[in-house]
């Protein structure tokens, strides 16, 4: 069944292909998502004894073909946005936004001292003192215990919402310099990054690491990909044609961005020794055995409304007495005596909290909300303006690519925590970029 499973999702992939004429339109993430997970997991075969069951291939196509229907009827009848007329033959680069320098030096050493401050913190949550030698081991104490066991983080609150600053401004200078560096070599000319901008988005890297994941890093690579692609198609004009120059392109990045995420597993304090083929294989791909062993041995229905889907939400109410506190970890699965993780797609959370109906409307939701986000995007030629709906699009668009392996987006991004992301970057926008006269 799984192979049969992977032939209906190429083959769904190859028509979106061929209606979107873009291998980065959701719906095509969508696909290339739960092709890498099923791949993933056919290589996994053995090892992990897997037998797929029809009603889990059903789940999974219908959850698909529920987003990949109403993103292909929007994009291919919603109503087209007027292209802004833009010089395309102007050798002359000329922005009609600047950046306030001072400021955005000073925000970037806010971004440094926020990766000391947090480095601080969570060396003083493990107790156990710092040095170059034991720092995997700090990662993996920290990281365990303060997700699994009993110890509390002791990273205040004003730190982690200078988290989130360093976010902002990190993808503000990712997208000058992808900007900077595609119209510049379109110009026959080079542009030299700035030694801010470098420190920029080290800085935020180096941060989301300290947490103990590599969800950050990962989410960040994906949409500094998104972006280029964007901002090239909008440069090039190759909105509507498949370039197969660049598709090999980010073929090459996805392939560099698999060994970063492989090699990266002790300095986030991972103590697994498998190989990279192995061990990138078991983390994409047990989302699906992990799935089809659910729906055979489900868990006990909750009495919270939206358990797993509406995470976030549900930790707000919380706070005010409205919903029941509770840790979202779900159940760990060993299939064939190996153990295979805790994720299960995001079909999991919506099947679990709402059936196989909750499965086809979320994706309805999800699918009109990127689909739509993405159209105004896509139709919008004035790329010498700052464009702030392109950076918040790439900032979030890593929930699609990550959807078979768990849901982000309803979980996480639906959120106070997310408003707060919007009014900092509006603030930061209002400050840093300047009309160029």
């Amino acid at each position: 069944m799984i192979y049969l499973l992977l032939l209906i999702i190429v083959i769904i992939f190859l028509i979106v292909l061929k209606l979107d004429k873009d291998f980065f339109s959701p719906s095509a993430i969508i696909c290339e998502s739960y092709i890498l997970a099923t791949l993933c997991a056919i290589y996994n075969i053995k090892t992990w004894g897997i037998n797929l069951s029809i009603g889990t291939v059903k789940l999974i196509l219908i959850g698909i073909m529920s987003f990949v229907i109403p993103s292909t009827f929007i994009l291919l009848f919603g109503k087209k946005k007027k292209h802004t007329n833009v010089d395309k033959n102007n050798a002359e680069i000329k922005f009609k936004f600047k950046f306030n320098n001072q400021l955005m030096y000073v925000l970037v050493f806010t971004q440094i001292l926020t990766t000391i401050l947090y480095l601080y913190y969570v060396v003083k949550t493990v107790g156990l003192g710092f040095s170059l030698s034991s720092f995997s081991y700090i990662m993996n104490y920290y990281r365990e215990n303060t997700s699994y066991g009993d110890l509390e983080s002791l990273v205040p609150t004003y730190v982690n919402q200078l988290v989130k600053i360093s976010k902002i401004v990190a993808f503000i200078n990712l997208y000058n310099i992808i900007l900077n560096k595609i119209l510049y070599k379109k110009n026959g000319f080079k542009y030299k990054i700035k030694a801010y901008e470098i420190l920029s988005i080290i800085s935020f890297i180096i941060t989301s690491l300290l947490s103990g994941g590599r969800y950050g890093l990962i989410a960040f690579c994906l949409g500094a990909m998104v972006m280029w692609k964007i901002l090239s198609d909008s440069v090039y004009e190759e909105k509507n044609k498949l370039n197969l120059k660049k598709i090999i392109k980010v073929m090459g990045i996805i392939i560099l961005l698999v060994v970063a995420f492989s090699n990266l597993r002790t300095f986030v304090g991972r103590t697994n020794n498998d190989g990279i083929v192995e061990y990138v294989t078991k983390y994409f791909g047990g989302s699906i055995q992990g799935l089809d062993m659910f729906l055979k041995n489900p868990i006990s229905k909750s009495n919270i409304w939206g358990k797993e889907t509406f995470y976030a939400i549900n930790r707000t109410l919380s706070k005010f007495g409205v919903s029941e506190s509770y840790q979202m970890h779900l159940e760990f699965r060993t299939s064939n005596g190996v153990s295979i993780g805790n994720v299960y797609t995001a079909f999991r959370s919506f099947y679990y909290d709402f059936g196989i109906f909750g499965v086809v409307f979320l994706q309805v939701i999800l699918s009109i909300f990127w689909t739509v986000f993405y159209k105004i995007i896509r139709n919008d030629d004035d790329y010498l303006n700052f464009n702030s709906k392109i950076i918040f699009y790439c900032m979030f668009i890593s929930c699609l690519f990550l959807h078979s392996y768990r849901d982000n987006f309803f979980s996480t991004v639906i959120s106070v925590s997310t408003i707060s992301v919007i009014i900092y970057f509006i603030i930061i926008k209002l400050l840093v970029v300047l009309k160029n006269k």
